[in-house]
């Protein structure tokens, strides 16, 4: 294949941003598996760990001169000539891992594709869970079953359930988690049929937008299809948020295409709201709230945001639909793979201690007092879902929660963990 790559330049390629690199072990060798939501890169392939530091160098913007010193660094002071520098550049651009101009026009192509379609297809199904109809289901509504087994009898909140705060990790992992969630959702649909009370008929999902990096948010009017089928969008809704555009609101939804975050509890509002007719969703999803690298703080982000907050807030008010809100987040990243010197094991009681304040904030309601422990730590342990559960704090009225479950997962091959949890809130 050849390269459009130049080597002359101040600074080379960094890598692509949107790839995720995981460890894995095959055959008893360790090796990181490259997962290309693009699938530019092909499937299953992987590569050495001792690649690993390098692909890190080049993320700082480095130049050739210091290329070659590194690599020659790893060879124990054995000069790598120019020539080889230059011909693994190329293997690594002609593999899709670079930030290059054969690469961006790659990806302006399928942004142009993907701008067309009308339907957001599963990005998920067969991966983190089934592409079958059948056993999708059936995946679900045993996770709601057990969720229901394990929700604190006669321990509901008083009030309209207004917001349900459900994990986004993979659904093997986030198990017990999910099904605290939805069947507390699923327990509120009940009790309102049964009392004849108007059902919810919209969903606001406050997903991660991961790869979000020009704006604050980004929405979509696509509807969302899953192995259960497809869930329509509120377009109208959608586009009232859309409105706002940049810097707030992103012009393109192409980070919505391989995003998780909306699509999973799209999957379990599906067997929740069965009937494709009784419901609209509006896909949010939130980029970071880390809007100025010299001040972190809620009056920065709600001085940004603050469109888009009361654009929601409007929308949840709205009395032609009875909406809820649904923040599809995780909490703490901790760990070499998240930038931490210390191990999740050893970060985890300062961590467990964190969640739990920021948990205290959402049962009780209080975007102030969320900001302010995030702040006291300045984000220290990479909470993913701070943005959009800070949104939904800011948009909604007076509620109080419950918090239902609360995990943390450990990934022991790069001595990680990430954390998650359910609350429910309702109206005061």
């Amino acid at each position: 294949m050849s390269t459009t790559m130049d080597y002359d330049a101040a600074i080379l390629p960094r890598p692509r941003f949107d790839l995720d690199l995981i460890p894995i072990q095959h055959e008893g060798r360790e090796l990181i598996l490259v997962r290309d939501p693009l699938q530019l890169v092909k499937a299953g392939s992987a590569v050495a760990p001792a690649l690993i530091p390098l692909l890190q160098l080049l993320e700082q913007g480095i130049t050739m001169a210091q290329f070659q010193q590194a690599l020659t660094e790893s060879q124990g002071g054995v000069l790598v000539p120019c020539d080889e520098c230059e011909r693994l550049l190329a293997a690594l651009d002609s593999a899709f891992l670079l930030d290059t101009t054969a690469y961006r026009e790659k990806r302006r192509v399928m942004e142009e594709e993907y701008a067309a379609m009308a339907v957001r297809a599963p990005s998920h199904a067969g991966v983190s869970y089934p592409a079958e109809t059948d056993a999708a289901a059936d995946l679900v509504d045993a996770i709601i079953a057990a969720g229901k087994a394990a929700l604190p009898a006669g321990e509901t909140p008083e009030g309209p359930l207004l917001a349900i705060v459900a994990p986004h990790i993979d659904i093997a992992v986030g198990r017990s988690a999910y099904g605290h969630a939805f069947a507390a959702l699923a327990e509120t649909l009940e009790s309102d049929a049964a009392a004849g009370r108007r059902p919810i008929d919209r969903v606001v999902i406050l997903g991660v937008g991961h790869k979000l990096t020009d704006s604050l948010y980004s929405v979509t009017t696509k509807d969302y299809e899953t192995p259960l089928g497809r869930l329509r969008t509120d377009a109208d809704a959608v586009s009232r948020l859309a409105a706002l555009g940049p810097p707030i609101v992103s012009a393109s939804d192409w980070v919505h295409r391989d995003e998780h975050s909306a699509e999973f509890p799209a999957l379990f509002l599906q067997r929740l709201f069965p009937d494709p007719e009784r419901l609209a969703i509006v896909p949010v999803l939130c980029g970071s709230a880390h809007i100025d690298p010299n001040e972190y703080s809620r009056a920065m982000y709600t001085a940004h945001a603050a469109k888009f907050m009361e654009a929601l807030s409007d929308i949840v008010a709205d009395k032609s639909r009875r909406t809820l809100v649904l923040a599809s987040v995780d909490f703490s990243h901790i760990g070499p793979k998240f930038g931490h010197g210390q191990t999740a094991q050893a970060l985890e009681p300062e961590t467990a201690t964190h969640d739990h304040a920021l948990l205290e904030s959402l049962a009780v309601g209080s975007a102030e007092a969320f900001w302010e422990e995030s702040v006291r730590v300045q984000d220290r342990y990479n909470v993913c879902g701070f943005s959009a559960m800070s949104t939904m704090l800011e948009a909604l009225p007076p509620m109080r929660g419950q918090v239902l479950d609360y995990a943390m997962h450990h990934e022991e091959p790069t001595r990680s963990a990430v954390s998650f949890a359910a609350v429910r809130l309702h109206a005061v």
